[in-house]
């Protein structure tokens, strides 16, 4: 099960690379820049998923349903998707600004997150509950 777990995260990896090249060297000049936003945006999740990869390699079998870094990470990569159509339907009204507005909220949930661990909280994470499918706090 290990291996197949390794596999399908390599892969993933390697799609999601090939897909953020393929999107970036496929732009025209000057005026596409929706597909750049999408092809970072991919790019981002292949560092997401070669992470992943690194771990797996090193024998970590992540467990965790729900953990607060999962989570963190998620909205981030929600976030950037949301930018593309966006940068597709009104090209050009993304600048720095509205970009920053738009992580606005993962920035503070993330300053939330990193005060907790400084101040020495505990983020419980979640799991599933072989019994009855549901998530559950184990401590």
């Amino acid at each position: 099960m290990h291996t197949i777990y390794i596999a399908t995260v390599f892969a993933g990896s390697l799609v999601c690379l090939l897909v953020s090249l393929l999107l970036f060297f496929r732009r025209e000049e000057g005026n596409n820049r929706s597909r750049l936003i999408l092809s970072v945006i991919v790019l981002f999740s292949v560092f997401n998923y070669s992470s992943r990869f690194l771990a797996l390699l090193n024998g970590d079998l992540p467990e965790q349903v729900v953990s607060a870094k999962l989570l963190l990470q998620a909205n981030f990569m929600v976030l950037g998707y949301i930018m593309y159509p966006i940068e597709v339907i009104a090209p050009g009204w993304l600048n720095f600004r509205r970009i920053l507005r738009l992580y606005s909220y993962w920035i503070v949930l993330v300053i939330l997150y990193v005060v907790t661990k400084w101040a020495g909280g505990t983020v419980y994470p979640l799991w599933i509950d072989s019994r009855d499918d549901t998530l559950c706090r184990k401590v």
